[in-house]
């Protein structure tokens, strides 16, 4: 994790950075997803009422939000590709 983790933060991409969880895991949760970003069309992803605030997600939270995000961005590739 600190080889991957090390890799990221000096990405100039990131910023900011903090670990919220840190622990061994039984298997990749996002194996297949590269994470790339996409700009989600409007309505397509949930924003809370008082706006996008991810220093206040809970892990639950984070969890949760990279799951909705994998999976749109699968749905968008499985559409590109013709379905």
């Amino acid at each position: 994790m600190r080889q991957v983790y090390g890799a990221i933060a000096v990405d100039p991409r990131h910023r900011d950075l903090h670990v919220v969880e840190s622990g061994p895991v039984e298997a990749r949760l996002f194996a297949g997803w590269l994470m790339c970003a996409r700009s989600a069309a409007p309505g397509e992803a949930p924003v809370p009422a008082g706006g996008f605030r991810p220093e206040a997600l809970s892990v639950e939270g984070a969890l949760m939000l990279l799951q909705i995000l994998s999976g749109l961005e699968s749905a968008a590739l499985a559409e590109e590709d013709g379905g």
